[in-house]
């Protein structure tokens, strides 16, 4: 009897093993190295020593930032519509008061509303293109005071105890007036900008590996943000045919890989093409729901911003990825190309600046033609 009991013990050891052996492994989600970025501009500088123009601009910025403060979503100098200075607040870009009706607002679409600098928009926004700066310096010059201000700046704005962000956006974009004066799941575009930082921790992590305590929590923040949203607007973005959907697929997939769930960034990743681009490009290229805005050049190209963004993610699975799903993608490209310099025939609304249109198109032009070499 106890020696059946034994091997069955050693049968059960030798199968709980085996199990945990087939279970994805989370290891391999390291961390170091940009996955989103295109970083041959940046290798490039970093093989000259830091000595072309655009080297020395980023590192004449990082010098400059290493002299400021951190920032932080506590910096606000007064509460608005959140509970405590914690809270990241902002109202809707391009909700306006209500002339006509006082304490009503009233919304005037791709007219940015200025207040919007009132609240904390703007500083994240800040924030983030300081840590870009700063690991783009390290990268290049592997100098010891751009790692040290790029880690201050995380701890300050995410892990300090007195100066951290609540991992969600609950008061995001708010209406007043509406809903309680609490966000609204549009409010998540802004949540895109993260995509930058954490491409930006990998990059400095690959170069000088950032410590456990401070890596650990950055990755238990970015998970707690993703499930939050999730858990609010998951439902909701699951039948959207707009660029935020995208956005907000692109950039769950990028936090849920980055905190090691690489099985659910995965399924997210695997759901793309069906969820999105099929539903969101015509085949005669256009992307109706965006061009019903009043910037339907601009809101065209962002979406397709999105859309490249995810064909280099889903490369860390998928190295084929852009070229299984090229023939929707180019179409979409095809279409707005046709308009490049051309603004006279675009048969839709676009009340902002063409420059910065075909500005931004040919940049995504330029990163799906980058796929080709990849693939």
């Amino acid at each position: 009897m106890v020696r059946c009991r034994c091997r069955m013990f050693r049968k059960s050891i030798f199968v709980s093993l085996l199990l945990l052996l087939l279970l994805p492994c989370q290891a391999r989600v390291k961390n170091d190295r940009p996955l989103v970025w295109d970083m041959s501009q940046l290798d490039k500088m970093r093989k000259e020593g830091g000595t072309s123009k655009s080297a020395k601009k980023i590192l004449a910025e990082a010098d400059e930032l290493c002299e400021q403060a951190p920032l932080a979503v506590t910096d606000k100098k007064k509460l608005t519509f959140e509970p405590d200075k914690h809270y990241f607040c902002s109202i809707g870009r391009y909700w306006w008061p209500d002339s006509l009706n006082p304490g009503k607002y009233v919304n005037r679409d791709g007219e940015v509303n200025p207040a919007i600098k009132d609240y904390d928009n703007e500083r994240l926004s800040t924030m983030v293109s300081r840590c870009k700066t700063l690991s783009k310096a390290f990268y290049i010059s592997g100098e010891k005071k751009y790692y040290d201000a790029f880690i201050q700046q995380l701890r300050v704005w995410f892990l300090d105890k007195e100066t951290y962000m609540y991992p969600t956006f609950e008061y995001s974009q708010v209406v007043p007036g509406q809903n309680g004066n609490k966000g609204r799941s549009t409010g998540l575009i802004s949540a895109y900008e993260f995509n930058t930082l954490i491409e930006s921790i990998r990059l400095v992590n690959g170069e000088k590996k950032i410590n456990r305590r401070t890596m650990k929590g950055m990755q238990k923040w970015f998970l707690a943000f993703a499930e939050d949203s999730e858990s609010r607007y998951g439902k909701q973005f699951r039948d959207e045919k707009n660029n935020i959907s995208l956005a907000f697929d692109v950039t769950m997939a990028n936090m849920y890989l980055f905190a090691g769930k690489e099985k659910k960034a995965k399924t997210i990743v695997d759901e793309f093409a069906s969820l999105r681009i099929e539903r969101q490009i015509m085949e005669d290229g256009r992307q109706l729901e965006e061009l019903k805005r009043t910037k339907a050049y601009t809101y065209s190209v962002f979406n397709l911003t999105h859309i490249v963004d995810m064909c280099y993610l889903a490369r860390y699975w998928y190295p084929n990825y852009y070229q299984t799903h090229s023939e929707r993608i180019d179409k979409a490209f095809q279409y707005l190309g046709q308009y490049v310099d051309n603004e006279k025939k675009f048969p839709y609304q676009q009340i902002t600046s063409w420059d910065k249109c075909w500005k931004d198109y040919k940049k995504q032009s330029e990163r799906i033609k980058k796929l080709f070499k990849f693939d």
